[in-house]
């Protein structure tokens, strides 16, 4: 019904991908390789039971030589952007590609040689395609009686802190036995994360038919899956492979794909939970409007004993301070005055010095001559001198 994107002759290869949904491409949507424009989106189809979209698209000679079996490709129809340690990153292709939506490509890890019929999976960016680690990746399945509430589509599945795979999708289950929910947590790990454990197999048994009895082996010495909070403020969650030796397995371990992971219940989750609807169950019990209004009452008791101090003892205040500030200034006055002492003051003085002179004669007389104060004093004594 319409011309076809690209000619028959036109050198190159096509590939297919596949997508959960079409997105913003179109037929000649371009398609990046180290931001050169190295092919276009040739057709799509829909799945006929309408779970995903298949994308073909043609990568130009000489470029279709960079795709192998570790290449990505990712959606460029938009803007990525994304806070971090190293601020603000922002990253696109082009404005061609904002407007009329593109794709992009590169390779992650060693080329793989590509099979006849390999699909490649679309990433939403750069960096989802970026964080899948490469090699094999083992899909594995999940019970959880817990709460999964935060856990969602892309939560990281870690090991030791380090990154080993993503979560595909959480479903709600009921045991037809006991009647009882739990969630089925579906992941894909990818054991080339676990580093020299991984490489220390020989490379021809680095398949999903050879590694999948190692994982069931580690199980049995313990290893488990547990649900673990990634944020306080948004309620995510992640998880977590730990060993747990002493936890019993309530599944059959089977090599059998998807691999049953045993789980084990996070109590530090719980404990998280119970305090946090004690704090809140705490925080509503505060009556707010009885404190807003006992609060209102001492304000305005405040504000009345103010206006009262700043009615009657400010008045007063002030005419106490300017009186002391009156003598203040008359001592000053008399102090920087340069005018000799009254003469009724200066009299006064001297008269005050001749009394303590007087009496302090008087005094040496006494301790002297004891009897003096009866007798009086004496006059000179007889004798053959005084007489002749």
């Amino acid at each position: 019904e319409g011309p076809p994107p690209i000619s028959s002759d036109r050198p190159g290869t096509a590939f297919r991908l596949r997508a959960p949904t079409l997105g913003s491409l179109q037929l000649g949507s371009p398609i990046y390789f180290l931001r050169i424009p190295v092919g276009v989106v040739s057709d799509y189809e829909l799945d006929p039971a309408g779970h995903f979209v298949d994308i073909e698209v043609f990568v130009d000679a000489p470029y279709d030589k960079y795709v192998n079996g570790s290449t990505r490709f990712w959606n460029e129809s938009g803007v990525y952007v994304n806070v971090g340690f190293n601020g603000l990153t922002i990253e696109t292709e082009s404005l061609i590609s904002i407007l009329a939506g593109g794709l992009a490509f590169a390779s992650f890890g060693e080329p793989i040689p590509l099979s006849a019929d390999h699909v490649f999976g679309l990433f939403d960016n750069r960096a989802a395609a970026d964080l899948v680690p490469s090699g094999v990746g083992v899909p594995i399945v999940m019970q959880f009686d817990q709460s999964t509430r935060g856990l969602e589509k892309g939560a990281p599945v870690t090991f030791h802190g380090v990154y080993l795979g993503a979560v595909e999708s959480v479903v709600l289950s009921v045991d037809p036995l006991t009647r009882r929910f739990f969630s089925t947590v579906s992941a894909t790990i990818y054991p080339a994360r676990l580093g020299q454990v991984y490489h220390d197999i020989p490379l021809e048994n680095r398949n999903i038919e050879q590694i999948a009895p190692v994982l069931v082996s580690a199980m049995h010495r313990g290893m488990r899956a547990q649900l673990k909070s990634g944020s306080l403020l948004t309620g995510s969650l992640f998880v977590d492979i730990i060993y747990a030796p002493d936890t019993p397995i309530h599944i059959n371990l089977s090599p059998k794909l998807p691999l049953a992971f045993p789980t084990v219940s996070s109590k530090s989750l719980d404990d998280l939970q119970a305090q946090l609807g004690e704090i809140v169950d705490n925080i509503s019990k505060i009556q707010f409007q009885q404190i807003g209004e006992d609060l209102q009452s001492a304000l305005t008791e405040v504000t009345t004993l103010a206006n009262t101090l700043n009615a009657t003892l400010s008045p007063e205040l002030g005419a106490t301070l300017k009186k002391i500030q009156t003598s203040l200034d008359g001592v000053d006055h008399i102090l920087k005055s340069s005018q000799p002492i009254p003469g009724h003051v200066d009299r006064s003085l001297r008269e005050l010095d001749r009394t303590i002179r007087a009496a302090r004669q008087l005094i040496d007389e006494i301790r002297e001559k004891p009897n003096a104060l009866i007798f009086g004093e004496q006059t000179q004594p007889y004798s053959r001198d005084t007489l002749g």
